[in-house]
């Protein structure tokens, strides 16, 4: 089901590619779970919630769109 619902957003979105993340707070931890269209590997790939951009913009409840290396800055 993710990766269908991943697909279809992408396809709306015109993107090039996504991610789904899932968040643990406890850990501070964001894991991305499915990724299509990226140039490398990076399911199973672990980031401290507060050094992504996503993860800010799920501590404030708030959807976005956004370039992947503003997502994840290496």
């Amino acid at each position: 089901i993710m990766q269908l619902i991943l697909e279809r957003a992408v396809n709306l979105l015109g993107a090039d590619g996504g991610s789904l993340c899932r968040y643990n707070w406890e850990k501070d931890e964001e894991l991305v779970a499915l990724a299509i269209g990226v140039d490398k590997p990076v399911e199973g790939l672990r980031i401290p919630i507060s050094e992504s951009e996503s993860g800010r913009v799920a501590q404030k409840r708030r959807p976005g769109i956004f370039p992947w290396e503003h997502h994840h800055r290496e």
